[in-house]
């Protein structure tokens, strides 16, 4: 067999078992599995592997560390993807060895709409009429469906007893088909006097279509969608209703049913209803994640205030009201009269001693009366009124969203403080110089924006001076994300008035490509004056966000003199060399002539400094001062309302081996002089200084960045020695204790100077941001709990000996080096604090080693650390893989081999599941679907205590109150809206 990469995940353990010669029997006991297991397994009828289960297979087959991997990824292809959960059973729609049918070549590729229905109460049904009327209502209905199926153009690619999978290339022939089906199953009498009632649900997106089969997540959502309705209920997704409209097909008669979360997607999806004459309208609520989430909050939070206001009622109404007993007594006297003379004798007999017993009753009696009365005043008020505190939605952290406020005052000046160098003014990625700041002075603007919320997906896109976002719906986009379009808008034009064109885009993409600059790998052609197309050599999924830093270049301005032979846009010729020299010419770098920005340069001022004792000096700008663009054209922003900005640098202030630190202590104190109304590039580490701005001056937004701990799990970690020669990083017990023995709320209130440790712009428990498409902010490490992290270790079989923890070998005492890279210095004093609780939780000595940044850059192949602080970031779309070492990412690659014995991950993780997630992940084109599997992964990893998010390296940003529309980004610069700026005595 050449290649087992399009196999099944039974074809594949059948390939492996033939190849080893065994038999199911002798596959089943290496395996220490039933032999009905394995059977049942190769022939596709159970499609839910275990995934030890699947561990226990590939042990027993012995398979190399690629084949392994391959298993593990088809394994999970069914678990959660795969279109094999609806794949037809043997004896059913099937050939003899289990595969499906041969299918046509005509399936729908691309954007398609899938149509899953599944027969409600089919076991009842089937239990009532029995197995042989069971399936001859089965194969009528079936046949009554395939002739709907078959007059919308559906492609059906297999059932499972008693469900359909149904494939069209227009969702309005699925939503037709679906109504037609629905109503044939109502109008038509099927045997027996059966009735049949179907749910369906439908979900348009793109799928990889591979041997016959749909593979993707967009596959499992439709599962999903169908699972949550009833039956003779018909469910769209919100991607249906959005494809109806491009197919001009205004959907007809839509219930909208609000978001809903759907089992294994942590996204809610927006759910339809489809209404449609002789079917049903009303129904249960649907199958969804929604309903005990949110009855759990109401009954946490319903009791609580019940107790509260119950106990403070209980204890105040006996004073309030202290005539209750006299009026009890009352009742009870009268009640004596009505019962008869025999009470009244009584009564009138034993006075004194009911008065008596009276007297010691009444307090009792008028608390339980008492607390019987607030009982129904407190539920009352909870559940009848449902006071405002009931319906709070829970706080979520920073507030992403934008709304632009038209400015109520025009012109004006302001000085923004940068706590960092500016060397170059070049558009960001066109020179290795550049370092953070350098596009923060408005003066490129690219074919699109990005708005801060990522939680908005693609309408979170818009055109800047494109006319409009590629997408594979609108045709600019192709199904397999290697083919862009841009279209340039005819009135962008450049601040000198000349027209962008394609060739500026041309040219400004050569020099992207160049692999000696920024090295995008895309190639650029020009379709007429406004059009370019990018091709991409793989499926880049991200294409947008490649594409947003990618600003045009001023051919025109920059393709002359000395640089004329750059590029030429006729012949398409390209010198290198000339380009090299043209990035960094100051013409280029610091005197911009021409720009495409909301503001142009007006003036700059450069200083030669010698930082950190470098071989030569270096020019870097200390101020530049920017004008408001007359030309100025954006489809998203609007017309500059700012006159002029300056721009500071701290190296104003500086000279020669300033330290970071520095920058931002000077750029603090010269915002509470007043001399600035913005002062960028501050972070979390720095809060501690900046008690007594006000508190709405401070901004704070998570990056994708954070430093976190890790436990060197490879066996040259240091405490390997004692150990057998394996690192007791090996053992999740001692990961889990070595997490909760750390009171990381304590050290980071002292580091901080904050109140709490509940701030999510501050604090993560997986490693991952807010901003990230993939934040998982329903799952928590466990908390500072040092009994159970002692007992953990004593489990272990590291145990206390005369107060020292010792190895396994009951003598060794454990000495630790905790190692803090060289970006993470700053966190020493955290560090510091973390080997005192070591210490007095478990043990055990803990030695801080600082490293250079030689030393930091060798740390990962030498792996000479037991635990590290490092400084890791992630990306939007996959945040998973800076952690594992440069480059590198959860792939094989970077797992300890013969040839690579110590792995290129710098914590030495060893994982297939990780392994296979993390290619399944790569494989998957859509960006959303991709951000499923790795928020999956993510929480994995973090449920395996592989590492301890300790601090988010938060964006700082003072802001006066009366820069009104300034809006913090985590997805690009704090200026990426500076056009909206204005100035204001007060802002909306």
């Amino acid at each position: 067999m050449a290649s087992t990469s399009s196999l099944t995940f039974a074809e594949l353990l059948r390939y492996h078992r033939t190849a080893a010669g065994l038999t199911q029997e002798e596959l089943a006991a290496r395996a220490r599995l039933s032999v009905d297991a394995v059977s049942t397994l190769e022939r596709g009828t159970r499609r839910t592997p275990r995934k030890d289960t699947v561990a226990l297979l590939a042990d027993a087959l012995a398979l190399a560390p690629e084949d392994r991997a391959a298993f593990v990824i088809a394994a999970t292809a069914v678990r959660r993807s795969s279109i094999a959960t609806l794949a037809a059973t043997p004896g059913e729609d099937t050939a003899r060895d289990g595969r499906l049918p041969a299918v046509a070549d005509d399936l729908p590729r691309g954007i398609v709409t899938f149509l899953v229905g599944d027969i409600e109460d089919s076991t009842a049904l089937l239990q009532r009429l029995g197995d042989d009327q069971y399936a001859a209502v089965l194969a009528e209905a079936h046949a009554l469906l395939r002739a709907v199926w078959v007059t919308h153009h559906g492609h059906e690619l297999g059932t499972q007893g008693d469900q359909f999978f149904v494939v069209f290339a227009q969702a309005s022939d699925a939503l037709t088909g679906a109504v037609e089906a629905q109503q044939a199953l109502a109008r038509h009498p099927l045997a027996n006097g059966a009735q049949v009632r179907m749910r369906m649900g439908i979900h348009t997106g793109p799928a990889l279509l591979t041997a016959g089969r749909y593979v993707g997540l967009e596959v499992l959502r439709a599962v999903r969608i169908a699972a949550a309705g009833h039956g003779g209920q018909i469910l769209l997704s919100e991607a249906v209703v959005n494809q109806l409209e491009k197919e001009g097909q205004g959907p007809p008669g839509l219930q909208n049913l609000g978001r809903h979360r759907l089992p294994d997607f942590t996204r809610p999806e927006y759910l339809y209803q489809m209404l449609a004459p002789d079917l049903p309208i009303q129904f249960p609520p649907l199958r969804t994640l929604n309903i005990w989430p949110a009855v759990r909050t109401r009954l946490v939070m319903g009791a609580l205030l019940t107790l509260t206001l119950l106990t403070l009622v209980c204890l105040i109404l006996p004073f309030v009201v202290p005539t209750f007993p006299r009026v009890l007594g009352l009742i009870t006297g009268l009640g004596a009269l009505l019962l008869g003379g025999s009470v009244a004798l009584v009564q009138a007999r034993y006075p004194l001693w009911l008065q008596r017993q009276w007297r010691e009753m009444r307090q009792p009696v008028v608390a339980v009366t008492s607390c019987l009365l607030s009982l129904v005043v407190v539920l009352t008020t909870l559940f009848a009124t449902k006071p405002p505190v009931f319906l709070k939605p829970a706080s979520t952290g920073y507030d992403f969203t934008y709304a632009y406020h038209q400015p109520t005052k025009t012109g004006g000046t302001i000085t923004v403080g940068l706590a960092s160098a500016m060397i170059s003014l070049a558009p960001a990625g066109i020179s290795s110089l550049q370092v953070q700041n350098d596009q923060y002075l408005g003066l490129w603007q690219s074919c699109l924006v990005q708005l801060p919320d990522l939680s908005l997906g693609l309408s979170g896109w818009k055109a800047d001076q494109c006319s409009e976002v590629p997408t594979v719906a609108n045709g600019d986009e192709s199904p397999d994300f290697k083919t862009t379009i841009l279209r340039i808008d005819p009135r962008a034009v450049w601040s000198d008035g000349v027209p962008i064109t394609a060739d500026d885009f041309l040219f400004a993409f050569r020099l992207y490509a160049d692999p000696t600059i920024y090295g995008v790998p895309m190639t650029a052609t020009a379709l007429n004056e406004h059009t370019v197309q990018i091709t991409w050599p793989t499926p880049t999924v991200d294409y947008l966000d490649v594409l947003a830093p990618l600003s045009p270049l001023p051919l025109h301005a920059y393709a002359t003199g000395a640089f004329a032979g750059v590029y030429g846009p006729t012949t398409g010729a390209y010198n290198a060399k000339l380009a090299q020299q043209l990035i960094i010419d100051p013409s280029f770098t610091r005197k911009i002539s021409v720009d495409n920005g909301p503001f142009t340069l007006q003036r700059i001022v450069t200083k030669q400094v010698n930082p950190f004792n470098h071989k030569k000096l270096i020019t870097v700008i200390t101020s530049a001062t920017v004008i408001k663009n007359p030309h100025f054209f954006s489809n998203f922003f609007h017309t500059p309302a700012l006159d002029q900005v300056t721009f500071e640098s701290a190296w104003e202030d500086f000279g020669d081996n300033v330290t970071r630190k520095q920058w931002q202590d000077d750029m603090v104190a010269r915002y509470r002089q007043g001399g600035l109304e913005e002062v960028e590039s501050l972070d979390s580490l720095n809060l501690k200084e900046l008690s007594g701005i006000p508190a709405g001056e401070v901004i704070t937004s998570p990056l994708d960045s954070w430093f976190d701990m890790g436990f060197n799990q490879r066996n040259v970690a240091p405490n390997a020695q004692a150990n057998d020669g394996t690192s007791m990083f090996t053992d999740k017990s001692v990961r889990q204790a070595f997490i909760e023995a750390f009171d990381r709320c304590s050290a980071m209130r002292a580091l901080l100077a904050i109140k709490n440790c509940s701030d999510p712009n501050l604090f993560s428990d997986e490693l991952t941001a807010p901003p990230a498409v993939d934040f998982d902010p329903t799952f928590h490490l466990p908390s500072y709990n040092p009994t159970d992290a002692a007992d953990l270790l004593d489990r272990a079989g590291y145990p206390v000996i005369d107060g020292i923890r010792r190895g396994k070998d009951k003598k060794t005492p454990l000495q630790l080096q905790l190692t803090l890279s060289f970006s993470a210095l700053d966190m020493k004093d955290l560090a510091v604090r973390m080997t005192q609780d070591y210490a007095k939780n478990l043990q055990i000595s803990v030695t801080v080693l600082d490293m250079d940044n030689n030393v930091a850059q060798a740390v990962a192949p030498q792996g000479a650390f037991d635990l590290a602080i490092w400084a890791d970031g992630g990306f939007p779309s996959d945040p998973i893989g800076i952690v594992l070492g440069e480059g590198g990412g959860w792939d094989a690659a970077d797992i300890p081999s013969a040839q690579n014995p110590n792995g290129s991950n710098i914590y030495g993780l060893i994982d297939p599941y990780v392994v296979a997630r993390d290619q399944l992940g790569s494989h998957i084109q859509d960006g959303g679907q991709r951000a499923e599997v790795y928020e999956q992964l993510q929480r994995y990893v973090s449920e395996q205590f592989d590492f301890q998010p300790i601090l988010l390296l938060s964006d700082v940003t003072l802001t006066k109150t009366t820069l009104c529309n300034f809006k913090k980004s985590s997805v690009s610069n704090n200026t990426w809206n500076m056009a909206d700026w204005y100035v204001a005595p007060s802002c909306p």
